[in-house]
């Protein structure tokens, strides 16, 4: 399903949380025509990730990446399973296990992967296994794209705060998540992503304890981060939160 050029009127308050946030027009249609399309992971590929992860080397997002490292150096995941929400790509997999947890990846394109340190399931398989927990999770650049139709699901203007209430349920109590969205001003950038600010990140950990940060700084969800609409520069920043689900 193609995604609307512009926010449907009955729909705008609740996207921009009465108008609260900012909405700057950043619009794309990545919604799949075959349903039944596959995403095939190289083994190959993954190991080259893999080492790179071991030498430390930044992948993927560059400085999310990094921090990210410095996330698990001080919260390791030696022996822990973890539940990754969202990949296109098996980047986060690979730093899971370059760190030696177990990487389980839940995604609604369906992924051929014959790699045996990765599990994946669409969400559809994930349910038949009932009461399945992890002892943390990784959610890296996913969550601020939710319910805004760009890859085709349903428009919802909080998907990203109900998937956030959902992942309390597969990581068990006091276990980790690190999280990484994009933070300053609350913008929404239809229907691309949206920014999280002073306003809707509170929304989006509630439920969940901060209990430490890796690349942020005070005063971040407030500055004018994101596009600059008179150059069109980005000015991107991606900080990994570690939360704690608290019960």
């Amino acid at each position: 399903m193609k995604a609307p050029r512009e926010i449907p009127w009955n729909m705008r308050l609740d996207f921009t949380l009465g108008q609260r946030m900012t909405v700057v027009d950043y619009y794309f249609n990545n919604a799949s025509v075959d349903n039944n399309q596959q995403t095939f992971w190289d083994p190959n590929n993954i190991e080259n990730l893999i080492q790179k992860v071991s030498s430390r080397e930044p992948i993927g997002y560059l400085d999310t990446t990094a921090w990210l490292y410095q996330a698990l150096d001080n919260h390791p995941i030696r022996g822990k399973s973890v539940v990754i929400i969202g990949s296109e790509q098996p980047t986060y997999e690979c730093v899971a296990l370059g760190y030696e947890g177990k990487p389980t990846t839940i995604e609604y394109k369906k992924i051929n992967c014959t790699h045996p340190g990765i599990t994946t399931y669409t969400p559809t398989e994930h349910d038949l296994l009932k009461d399945q927990v992890y002892d943390c999770c990784f959610s890296i650049s996913s969550l601020e794209h939710d319910g805004l139709g760009r890859y085709g699901d349903p428009l919802n203007p909080y998907a990203d705060i109900e998937t956030m209430k959902r992942l309390k349920n597969l990581v068990r109590k006091d276990g980790l998540l690190f999280l990484a969205v994009p933070i300053g001003s609350d913008i929404l950038y239809w229907n691309g992503m949206r920014q999280y600010g002073d306003i809707r990140f509170p929304l989006l950990t509630e439920g969940w304890k901060v209990i430490d940060t890796f690349g942020y700084n005070d005063g971040d969800f407030v500055k004018k981060y994101g596009k600059n609409p008179q150059t069109g520069h980005w000015v991107y920043h991606q900080p990994v939160f570690v939360l704690q689900n608290v019960g």
